[in-house]
């Protein structure tokens, strides 16, 4: 099965965000969590590719955008 798209989820390292994750993975997406914070359980989320950023700075979102292919 080939990946959909990839997936961008602001906070994902929070309670919300970890779960979209595990539902959007076995969906086969690709997930990009972005969130101020490293995840307290990062092996939950098997294929994640995890960004420590500020959603509050625009260099932070502009640099996430330009190294992946998020629609």
């Amino acid at each position: 099965m080939s990946i959909k798209r990839t997936v961008l989820i602001t906070g994902g390292c929070g309670f919300i965000g970890l779960n979209l994750a595990k539902f959007l993975t076995q969906e086969n997406y690709r997930i990009i969590l972005f969130d101020i914070k490293y995840p307290l359980a990062p092996h939950l989320i098997k294929n994640a590719e995890i960004i420590i950023g500020d959603l509050r700075s625009a260099g932070d979102i502009s640099d996430a955008f330009n190294k992946y292919d998020i629609e």
